[in-house]
This record gives C-alpha cells, structure tokens and sequence, in this order.
C-alpha cells in the first residue's frame, strides 16, 4: 500500500512539472511546507522522524526544482516556459501582477469600507474589456469587502486551520494522516 501511494505521489509530481504552471508547483511547495510545520507543531512523534519528513520535503523539492530544470533544456520553447517557474520574479506576467495588485491596494486604502460584493470578475463589468481582476482571492474579498471583510475572512481562515490543527493533535495516527490532508 505504500509503494502505491509513493508511485501515485511521484506520477503526479511529474504530472505537474510537466505542466509547467507555476501557481500548482508553488501550491505543492506550500502544503509540503505547511504540511511540514503541522507534522513539527502538532503532530506527536519522534524528533528523529520529524527530521526524517523534512529531509523528505527537503528532497522532493530539489527533485522537482532539478526535473523542471532538465525538461526546460528540451527545447528553446520549453526553456522559455520553465524560466517564469525557476525565476519567477524575472517573468514578464508576474511583474504584471505585483503592479496590478499595488494599483488594487491603493485603491482599497482609497475604500476601506469596500466597494460591494461583485465589483472584481466578470459579473461586475457590462463589457469583457471592462472586467476588474486582481488574480488574488484576498485581494478580490478587500476591494469587494473592505478591511472588516479581509479581516473577518482571514480570521475564520486562520481559525479553522488552528481548530484543525489542534484536533491533530489529539487524534489517532490512523485519522491523523486524513486530518492533515483535509487541513
């Protein structure tokens, strides 16, 4: 059963790198880390293996970092897709974003009660050229909500993964394992 659920790990693990998007690579990175803080914070088990799952972490991401790196060496259209994940910050779409959400954050402390619920996507705009992004869920409940909003949201967010996380804590190894992927 281990041997499937490893094999089942790495088939999709390859699956994303080979997709290339980087909002998937980083959403793994981010649970294996957070994931990583539950299993040192809330999780009873030996130092010896906690340390054992950050070598894991440690190596997966390496491994992904070093398999991205060899499929962008494929071809010159596949190096210039790879270049937004292995330099994020140098990609043309991600210093758009930064400057969309700059503008987004001016223009919520000019409305920090919020502009309405809908302002930001599709159904706010009567035109398609008109539709307000700001491709950031938090960002979006901020203009849409005001600071109250964010607030609210954040809290209730933050309050159910320190609810969950606690409840880990306390719960048996077999249901511990489920508890961590649900949070």
């Amino acid at each position: 059963a281990r041997m499937l659920a490893w094999t089942v790990a790495v088939l999709a693990l390859v699956g994303l790198v080979a997709s290339f998007s980087r909002a998937s690579l980083f959403g793994v990175a981010l649970g294996l880390g957070c994931a990583l803080l539950l299993v040192f914070v809330a999780v009873r088990m030996p130092t010896r293996r906690k340390l054992a799952a950050a070598g894991i972490v440690v190596a997966i991401l390496a491994c992904t970092y070093s398999g991205l790196w060899a499929a962008s060496q494929a071809s010159p259209q596949l190096r210039d897709r790879a270049q937004g994940v292995l330099d994020p910050l140098g990609d043309e779409s991600v210093r758009l974003r930064f400057e969309t959400w700059e503008r987004e954050v001016e223009d919520a402390v000019a409305h920090p009660l919020g502009q309405g619920v809908g302002t930001v996507g599709a159904a706010s705009a009567p035109f398609a050229e008109e539709v307000r992004t700001t491709d950031n869920s938090f960002l979006k409940v901020l203009i849409e909500q005001g600071v109250l909003g964010l607030i609210l949201f954040a809290a209730g967010m933050l309050g159910a993964v320190a609810l969950l996380a606690r409840r880990l804590r306390a719960a048996p190894p077999e249901a511990r394992a489920v508890g961590l992927a649900a949070l």
